[in-house]
């Protein structure tokens, strides 16, 4: 799968070939200092509802706004803000996987996935999901690439192969942009590193398939 990791003429073109890019200083010191200030205490890995707060949902128009991210967010809305926190006192390792649930309530035909953090979710089908982009802005910076995925397998259903996982530096105060179906994991912090905190949102169509609809939707 490493084999189409390749240029293509447009960006958006190389996006929807490998499922992923990354972009530098999407936010400035200034914002990444407000954001922490407002960021949550957290018990466990992270949140799943960070949109419901002002500064993450300014955030994500800001996002949608901005020239480097414009086009690749047209028409969608920000439907989600999960914050994780990695320290050296609590860390762990992200198998390769697929983001495959949503956040959404109501009827249609997709099957239940259960609740978090009280919110009811779903197992969105691969075209829908297909047409949602994730956004991790990344706090303090992932420059030893510890986040690792495999180019082009949004394209097709293949088993996680970790052989085929390419890492992905993401310096500080920037962003992978990713397909929510592109196999994706991380490892662990180096034992000196500091926290690692990271907004993963999720932009997606607005309109839901049967009775569905979002829980929040900026």
């Amino acid at each position: 799968m490493n084999d189409s990791l390749k240029q293509a003429s447009r960006p958006i073109d190389k996006f929807n070939l490998n499922g992923f890019f990354v972009l530098a200083d999407v936010i400035d010191e200034g914002t990444r200092t407000r954001l922490i200030a407002e960021l949550p205490p957290i018990e466990d890995s992270g949140t799943r509802t960070l949109l419901e707060k002002q500064a993450f949902a300014e955030l994500a128009i800001g996002l949608r706004n901005s020239e480097s991210l414009n086009k690749t967010l047209a028409d969608l809305s920000a439907v989600q803000c999960t914050y994780f926190r990695k320290t050296p006192e609590h860390n762990w390792a992200v198998r390769l996987h697929r983001d495959l649930v949503i956040q959404a309530k109501g009827k249609g035909p997709w099957k239940s996935a259960g609740t978090k953090e009280g919110l009811s979710t779903v197992s969105a089908d691969v075209g829908f999901l297909n047409r949602c982009v994730g956004v991790r802005v990344h706090l303090d910076g992932a420059p030893s690439g510890d986040i690792n995925v495999v180019p082009g397998s949004h394209r097709d259903r293949s088993e996680p192969d970790a052989t085929q996982a390419v890492a992905v530096p993401v310096e500080r105060l920037g962003a992978l942009v990713m397909k929510p179906t592109l196999l994706h994991g991380s490892s662990k912090l180096a034992e000196s590193a500091g926290p690692r905190r990271v907004l993963h949102y999720l932009f997606a169509p607005a309109i839901l398939p049967g009775d569905f609809s979002w829980h929040i939707s900026v």
